[in-house]
């Protein structure tokens, strides 16, 4: 029997006070048993106010919906499956003949876990099936059940808390509450549901998986998660979810899931009963750092795993408690046993009440006492939105004719009707297209949205006919709209010129200079229009470019998009101005670092250009000039204070020509400015690098997106698009992502995660080869879309002389003092990865690469920096002076002023050359100046002034601050003191000395510690820099062995065995 009655929620009563405020009203149905008195339900009402700081910002509005509460009718008698043969079948004939002992239940009961087999369990490689069959579920012993509800008070009578478990088996986490208790929980599994019913009638327990409820409200949450199982639903609300098959934010581990949902939901305590690995796993780490932000550990009780033997299993766990409420809580009660009685959780529980913590909980629960009933989440099941069809707008019958015509951005043909009749058969005409399977998105995808499509109508030129007859099949009556006849015959131009190669220089097997595409590269196919252009530039004025550079700018004008990959120092810069100018824009945007933005100038000043701005306030954005500057970390930042639109957004289509500065910056597909940067939209783009693939294949695939595309007909490959999946024999079959068959054409690896397949530079992976897998195919890809000089080329030396530098690989030999230092981390090192491996091999965990390579950096540290405070600590102390390498580095120094020489030192790590200036200063009396991140970019470019034209004759700079855009001929010496794990940045980093004024013989010595982590990386160094040639310079990378190839993980096994240690 339900009533009807109006509430509202009051604030600010005092005793004795008549009037009261009304804020807001609702309508709330309740079931007449629920309440006594339309008086209780106020005082409820009114009770809320009293306790502020107690619930969350919107709590009043989630106590105001209106709920809809019906009569349940659940019979526990009705039981809907076998239990012959169950074995708890003795249990379910308690149930049907309605005689519940609850305690022998929660003692006899046999979970899952407990029971479920597989036969021939091969152990490791059968676990994953293991957890689906058990769906991991291992009921709480009563013994932990019994200490939570004592601890948080909830087991004393007159405490009506709301408790919520996600997760809650047969309820066992009910067992010891007190009867005024308001119980909810959500269970899976349909034969622990209809006991958890059972035992619990009055109970809010609903059957249903736990990523439907990401959110509810309850005062306490008390769970005991299935652990590692992967939940995945498209929008599926939770906040730590990550990449799964169905694309980002979709997967997420059932633990994570669920304690996610506990710390995010409970008004006061989460009690929890955690695998104890949950702690000590890499792969929770992030996680955990994300529960401590929002949440107090208070209490933590770490049970050894002997101490489960008698309840069927034998991993160690953690009984933690938190304070979602109170963050201020002091200090953690941490303690361990590997027993559990009576005697031992009795002693633990007088320690928590007598504790701070005790304290605040005994508050908490006589506040609730004081307040109440009041709402909580009484889950329902989910069910999935239904889908609403249109309402026809369109006259029942009309004409039998279908008009042909482009969508309004072009990117599709669209099937225009003027009547309802003719809609359903067109419909019909693209359901019958069919779908094919989708590997990639693990789907169909509709043959009607890919044949539909411009890249299919350019790339096909029987498309339009075939569809014409397609449709005149149906009955119906094509017509061209005379537009899309236009626009198709300008585009077929259009695209044939965009897909003609560009010639290139490139060095045979015998030394010579070949020109590939000689015959039928752009200038040979357009000669006439190539002609114009380069006369154009002349009538422009622009006599400040080298001839090849005439030529090449030229060429990139004869197209919408271009990579620029000249090598270092051919003036890359003065192209991307003449560029702008040959395409005639109004207003060009210029997208730089932020430390080569007064280089840019220097080049603008140097050409006679003064139309031209820094943005950097919004004010910019109104007055535009023909050269627009502007750093990449503006463009993601917003306009300002009072709005969340960005600079990329506000200029996303205010420029007709955009050239991206060092582009390999956007080769992260989800980095900010990457994200920013493909926001951008403009006729024409030019992306300028020297180094388009800095580690593999791979880092060129945001670049290409950027530029032609996602999945068009410039570009086959995008991230978003279904495209035609072609096996290694070029034979098509179905659909994949464009992310997908990028890594099946050109990618050498060995298994990889959704998320890395989607990206293809974020997730994890395993034996990526630097090394491009078909070169051939990627070729015939690149051929139009990159345009690059070497320095050696014929055209290019006939105008610039470079000078041949020295380069030598020193070889060091550590002092016995660093090779004891270096072996203490390297131990360090081993007992982590052996107990990874051991989780591995036990548990199913997978090593994570990138905490393998943090441990490998801080090898690097031991080896180059041991007096940096990451290595340098009470264990592993350092106090004998410089290193061997740290020496050698002064010398070759002292070497340099004595030649009268300027020299620039780079490290990856500042701490080496704060060390180095503290050294050349007080020992040596060497002025020096550095040249690091920390510094702001005004304040290193006067240092780099003084360094150039002064008495300072030293630079000690950083890598990432040294390795682009600069041009410091002055120097002719410089030392890389560690090693990189990118060949770019080294390459770079040198080749800042490298240009045609430079006066002095070039000398560059990379400095390697013997028997240390430089050797290994030197090896990945080399095998990296032969795919950038293969990918860039048309280059045959020498035979490379795949089953030699080392990961981080490979490699650490190797280094680790042979330096004596059992892996």
């Amino acid at each position: 029997m339900a009533g009807q009655l109006t509430l509202g929620l009051f604030e600010d009563i005092k005793p004795g006070q008549e009037k009261i405020t009304v804020l807001t009203g609702a309508s709330v149905k309740y079931n007449a048993y629920a309440f006594k008195d339309i008086e209780s339900v106020i005082a409820r009402c009114i009770f809320m106010s009293e306790l502020p700081g107690l619930y969350p910002p919107d709590f009043r509005s989630q106590v105001m919906e209106t709920v809809e509460v019906t009569e349940d009718e659940f019979d526990s008698k009705n039981v809907p499956f076998d239990i012959r043969g169950d074995p708890n079948e003795e249990l379910w004939r308690d149930v049907l003949a309605g005689d519940i002992d609850r305690d022998r239940v929660f003692y006899d009961y046999k979970s899952l876990g407990q029971t479920v087999t597989i036969e021939g369990d091969r152990g490791i490689p059968d676990l994953a099936k293991k957890r689906e069959l058990t769906l991991q579920q291992f009921l709480t012993p009563p013994i932990i059940t019994r200490f939570i509800a004592q601890a948080l008070g909830l087991d004393i009578p007159g405490t009506p808390a709301s408790v919520f478990d996600n997760s809650c088996g047969i309820g066992r986490m009910f067992q010891f509450l007190n009867p005024q208790c308001d119980i909810a929980g959500i269970e899976v599994e349909e034969k622990a549901y209809h006991m958890a019913r059972a035992l619990f009638p009055g109970a809010h327990i609903i059957q249903d998986d736990m990523i439907h409820h990401p959110r509810v409200i309850a005062d306490y949450l008390l769970i005991n998660p299935p652990f590692s199982i992967q939940l995945e639903k498209k929008n599926c609300g939770f906040k730590n979810a990550g990449w799964g098959d169905l694309g980002p934010g979709t997967s997420i581990k059932s633990h994570i899931a669920a304690m996610e949902t506990a710390i995010e939901s409970a008004r006061y305590f989460v009690a929890a009963m955690l695998p104890t690995g949950y702690f000590t796993n890499e792969d929770t780490l992030t996680f955990e750092r994300w529960v401590n932000s929002r949440a107090k550990l208070v209490y933590r009780l770490d049970i050894e795993g002997k101490a489960f033997t008698k309840y069927g299993f034998t991993w160690p766990c953690s009984v933690v408690i938190y304070s979602t409420d109170n963050l201020t809580i002091p200090g953690t009660l941490h303690h361990k046993t590997d027993t559990l009685d009576e005697a031992f959780l009795a002693r633990e529980l007088a320690i928590l009440q007598l504790s701070e913590t005790g304290r605040i909980i005994r508050e908490a629960a006589e506040h609730i006492r004081k307040r109440g009933h009041i709402h909580f989440t009484k889950p329902e099941k989910y069910k999935p939105p239904t889908v609403q069809e249109p309402i026809a707008k369109l006259p029942l019958k009309g004409t039998n004719t279908v008009k042909i015509c482009l969508s309004p951005d072009a990117s599709c043909l669209n099937l225009k009707i003027d009547n309802v009749l003719s809609a359903l058969k067109v419909h019909e005409f693209r359901e019958a297209m069919g779908k094919e399977w989708n590997q990639g998105l693990s789907g169909y995808t509709s043959l009607a949205d890919v044949k539909l499509r411009r890249k299919n109508l350019l790339e096909d030129p029987r498309a339009l006919y075939e569809l014409w007859t397609d449709i005149s099949r149906t009955g119906l009556t094509p017509i061209i709209d005379p537009q899309y006849a236009n626009w198709i015959v300008k585009k077929a131009k259009w695209f044939e010129r965009q897909m003609a190669p560009y010639e290139q220089f490139i060095k045979g097997k015998d030394g010579e200079w070949i020109c590939l595409h000689k015959d039928d590269g752009i200038k040979s196919l357009y000669p006439e229009l190539y002609q114009a252009r380069l006369k154009r530039l002349d009538q422009l004025g622009i006599t400040w470019l080298w001839p090849f550079q005439k030529e090449d700018v030229a060429r990139m004008s004869l197209k919408d998009t271009t990579i620029l990959a000249d090598q270092m120092g051919l003036g890359k810069s003065r192209q991307i101005i003449a560029l702008a100018l040959l395409y005639g824009c109004k207003h060009n945007l210029i997208v730089v670092e932020p430390k080569l933005k007064d280089e840019f100038v220097k080049e603008f000043k140097a050409v006679g250009i003064t139309d031209y701005q820094i943005i950097t306030d919004e004010k910019h954005l109104k007055s535009l000039k023909k050269f627009n500057l502007m750093a990449y970390n503006l463009l993601w930042r917003t306009l300002n204070n009072y709005t969340k639109k960005t600079f990329a957004k506000a200029m996303r289509r205010r420029f007709q020509f955009i050239a991206i500065d060092e582009a390999h910056k956007i080769k992260a597909k989800d980095s900010e400015q990457a994200k920013a940067v493909r926001m951008l939209k403009a006729r024409y783009k030019l992306l300028s690098t020297g180094t388009p693939i800095a580690n593999y294949p791979r880092n060129i695939f945001s670049l290409l997106v950027f530029g032609w595309g996602d999945a068009t007909e410039r570009n086959h490959y995008g991230y978003y698009s279904p495209i035609e999946r072609v096996d290694e024999h070029g034979h098509q079959s179905g659909y994949t992502t464009g992310t997908r068959q990028f890594k099946e054409d050109f990618i050498s690896i060995e298994w990889v995660t959704p998320q890395f397949e989607h990206t293809l530079d974020s997730g994890a992976k395993s034996r990526e080869v630097p090394k491009i897998k078909d070169p051939e195919k990627w070729w015939q890809m690149m051929n139009s879309k990159i345009i690059r000089r070497q320095r050696d080329e014929p055209e290019v030396k006939e105008y610039i002389t470079f000078p041949k530098p020295e380069i030598r690989t020193e070889l060091i030999k550590m002092s016995p003092e660093h090779i004891k230092h270096y072996k203490h981390w390297l131990d360090d090192f081993a007992s982590w990865f052996k107990k990874q491996l051991r989780m591995e091999k036990e548990e199913g965990h997978k090593i994570d690469q990138m905490m393998v390579l943090a441990h490998l950096t801080q090898l690097q540290f031991a080896s180059t920096i041991p007096q940096s405070p990451k290595t340098n600590t009470k264990d592993a102390q350092w106090s004998f002076g410089p290193t061997t390498k740290q020496q050698r580095t002064i010398e070759l120094i002292k070497e340099a002023i004595a030649n009268e020489e300027k020299i620039i030192v780079f490290s990856e790590r500042p701490e080496f050359q704060r060390f180095i200036q503290e050294i050349l200063h007080t020992k040596h009396g060497i002025k020096s100046h550095l040249f690091i991140g920390q510094q702001g970019i005004k304040e290193r470019n006067i240092l780099l002034n003084d360094f150039r034209n002064n008495g300072t004759n030293v630079l000690l700079a950083t890598t990432s601050c040294g390795e682009v855009g600069l041009n410091i001929p002055e120097a002719n010496v410089v030392v890389l003191a560690d090693t990189s794990w990118t060949p770019s940045k080294q390459i770079q980093a040198y080749s800042r000395i490298l240009r045609p004024q430079q006066k002095k013989k070039p000398k560059i010595s990379l400095l390697r510690a013997a028997g240390t982590i430089d050797e290994y990386m030197a090896q990945l160094m080399a095998a990296k820099s032969e795919a950038i040639d293969e990918g860039i310079d048309y280059q045959e990378a020498a035979a490379f062995d795949a089953s030699k190839w080392l990961s981080y993980k490979d490699f650490t096994i190797k280094m680790l065995r042979e330096e004596g240690y059992n892996i």
